[in-house]
């Protein structure tokens, strides 16, 4: 386990007031559906489970969004990490939640803005999803593909490195193609 970061992205400066809601509405929804779609690179997530949109705010105005749904289903570096057995992971994978999209609105972006919303998302995701399913997740997780980003919003806002994955990934039901990303809990 890693030390505590010496400082906090919730105590930035240089922010206007940060709020982060979930997107339960149909209006938000589309609104997060659609920027997705239009600015992430890999658009919109369809998640099959449990799943949470985030809407973050500075001063009222949208800034960035976030979409948490069930973790992946096993990966050896996350759970020797944790260091539960294989009977405890299976009892208690629902408490890893996975962090499947992540945009700063074009509109918005500037040095930081990412990890400081990131930092507010994670603060407020414990308490959203347990009103909308009933617990608190005790581990975020996230897959970074290493070849085209360095994942440093999330270095900053105090998330561990873990491991990589084996390095494929599924394109369909019989058919994996190698991709290799960096897992950050």
């Amino acid at each position: 386990m890693t030390a505590p970061i010496a400082y906090d992205p919730l105590t930035w400066s240089g922010f206007g007031d940060f709020s982060v809601t979930p997107a339960r509405c149909p209006e938000d929804k589309s609104a997060v559906a659609g920027w997705l779609e239009g600015e992430h690179f890999l658009g919109e997530f369809k998640p099959i489970g449990h799943s949470l949109m985030q809407i973050i705010r500075e001063d009222g105005q949208p800034v960035a969004v976030i979409q948490w749904a069930a973790c992946a289903y096993h990966f050896k570096d996350r759970e020797a990490w944790i260091g539960w057995s294989a009977l405890t992971c299976a009892r208690r994978r629902n408490l890893v939640v996975n962090n499947v999209r992540f945009l700063v609105l074009e509109s918005a972006r500037r040095p930081n803005l990412a990890s400081k919303s990131l930092a507010h998302a994670v603060r407020a995701l414990p308490g959203q999803w347990r009103e909308n399913f009933g617990y608190e997740p005790l581990l975020c997780e996230t897959f970074t593909d290493i070849e085209s980003h360095a994942g440093t919003c999330y270095k900053a806002a105090g998330w561990t490195a873990l491991g990589l994955t084996e390095g494929h990934r599924r394109q369909r039901a019989e058919f994996y193609v190698p991709n290799v990303k960096q897992i950050t809990g």
